[in-house]
């Protein structure tokens, strides 16, 4: 992996982990402070929010897509035209998000079983976070420009000052007695004054202006809407696929339910964002390498990118498995242990498609993700079906279950065999290479994690502490041994033998 891959590695796991660490720190804070009912609206308010994403028809892969193109290809002028093209498309896009959340706030209560004050306040969180988002929309696109550029450590670095910032004011608010609204508040201002910072850095780095209005251009906006659209249908997919479950819940069952729902899944998201904070760095890679003709390359991206992706996936995903009740009794209290049971249906299938997370990124970077969209929306409707089917009779766990399956059917049959015909892999070089070292390292940290906590029967912070550390010492001597004897011979090798490092050459070096 060349040191330019390492530090947007790096960025992106700098902004995440900030964002992760605050919020496993403040989700119990707020949830103790406010309620199961107050966190379960903050849950469902910010989930139908995060639909509004929706509405870019899918514009924020293709502008990453294509700036990373035309920045490889030295055609700024076109840079410059996806750039305010975005913006005006975003800036339309915005308008329609405002007329919506008005519309979706003033029918909260038809939706939801909600008493009156409850209703009030979801009335009101939504006009705040609705809004807010809609306003944010057409600066936001920069950090996706950045990410073009293949700039995530400077995006990682200000998301993170702005992930501290926020969770200061919020602490200061609930101590002063300020209730979910005054959250929702501090949560939007504070991520349209980040959006603005990465907006400004954005455009600072060209002499050339990236923003006129003569450049917002019709056959660039059908460019990227050809790309986006597939995109579009991508994300609509992601929401049947993840971001439903809240919904079916709160219908199925109640409002209260979500927060219950939410302590087990959390976790499986807090894999899943370290995974593809990783992984998403593989895009502009992919899109840059198919545009100099580099199939070699994308065969190497393939592999190597869906090996480091399961390097942290596995791990993780096996200590939750395996410890996973002590970690939501220590994080959120007894009362909410029940929620294993969901974090326990999720994390197998998930690591599964966490494990190949490249392969998603190199369809994008080639714009050959059709097909992948076809099989996303078949699966998120077939998630939503069972969901919605098992929860009368499974609770929480049916709706887990309902995402489970059609999810493990993607990631143990689909990925990696279009994947592996796309690219001309044979697909048993393709699962040796990628997963044999990751699996085998990750056998001595379940075994001394699953000894450690039958001889440990304390559910304290102090013994979950010491479980993780023991894992992760025993992981990190196993990666040391890993990449002495086998990734630092074969970078060895490649610069000293004549014409292979031309032919294989690490992305980015």
């Amino acid at each position: 992996m060349s040191l330019k891959t390492i530090k947007n590695v790096a960025g992106s796991w700098f902004g995440l982990g900030t964002n992760m660490v605050v919020g496993f720190l403040l989700t119990p804070y707020i949830l103790h402070r406010l309620g199961n009912t107050a966190f379960g609206l903050w849950v469902l308010m910010t989930a139908f929010t995060g639909y509004y994403g929706m509405l870019d028809l899918g514009l924020r892969n293709a502008i990453i897509r294509y700036v990373a193109r035309y920045r490889a290809t030295d055609e700024i002028d076109e840079l410059a035209k996806v750039v305010s093209t975005g913006v005006f498309a975003y800036s339309c896009v915005a308008a329609v998000a405002a007329v919506i959340s008005l519309v979706a706030a003033a029918n909260v209560q038809t939706w939801f079983k909600l008493s009156a004050g409850d209703a009030e306040m979801a009335h009101t969180l939504l006009l705040v976070v609705g809004i807010g988002t809609a306003v944010g929309m057409p600066i936001s696109l920069f950090a996706g420009v950045l990410e073009g550029l293949q700039c995530f450590a400077l995006v990682g670095a200000v998301q993170a000052v702005g992930t501290l910032v926020r969770a200061g004011f919020i602490v200061a608010g609930l101590s002063a007695g300020h209730g979910i609204v005054f959250v929702g508040g501090v949560t939007v201002g504070v991520n349209l004054a980040t959006a603005a910072v990465l907006m400004w850095a954005a455009l600072a780095m060209h002499s050339r202006k990236l923003l006129r209005w003569s450049y917002v251009s019709r056959s660039t906006f059908s460019a990227m809407a050809a790309f986006g659209l597939v995109t579009f249908w991508i994300g609509i997919a992601q929401v049947f696929r993840f971001q439903l479950d809240s919904m079916v819940v709160a219908a199925c069952i109640s409002v209260p339910a979500v927060t219950f729902f939410a302590a087990g899944g959390r976790l499986v998201s807090y894999t899943t964002d370290v995974v593809q904070a990783m992984a998403q760095v593989f895009t502009p890679m992919s899109s840059a390498l198919h545009a100099s003709g580099s199939v070699d390359g994308l065969r190497r991206v393939l592999i190597l990118g869906n090996r480091y992706s399961a390097f942290v996936a596995f791990p993780i995903s096996a200590i939750l498995l395996l410890i996973g009740s002590r970690f939501i009794q220590a994080w959120l209290g007894p009362q909410y242990v029940s929620s294993q049971s969901v974090l326990a249906i999720l994390i197998v299938p998930t690591a599964l498609y966490l494990a190949q997370a490249t392969s998603p990124k190199i369809l994008y970077g080639m714009a050959r993700h059709k097909t992948l969209a076809v099989v996303l929306f078949a699966e998120g409707l077939a998630n939503l079906i069972l969901s919605v089917t098992l929860a009368r009779r499974y609770g929480i766990n049916g709706v887990a279950i309902g995402t489970a399956i059609p999810l493990f059917c993607t990631a143990a049959f689909f990925l990696p065999i279009h994947l592996c015909r796309l690219l001309h892999v044979r697909l048993r070089d393709f699962l040796l290479d990628s997963f044999g070292y990751p699996i085998l390292l990750t056998i001595p940290v379940a075994l001394a994690v699953g000894l450690l906590d039958m001889r440990l029967p304390s559910r304290s912070w102090r013994e979950l502490l010491e479980i993780v550390s023991v894992a992760a010492l025993v992981y990190g001597v196993e990666l040391l041994v890993y990449f002495w004897f086998v990734e630092y011979p074969q970078l060895v090798s490649r610069k000293t033998e004549p014409g292979v490092a031309e032919k294989i050459s690490y992305p980015g070096d």
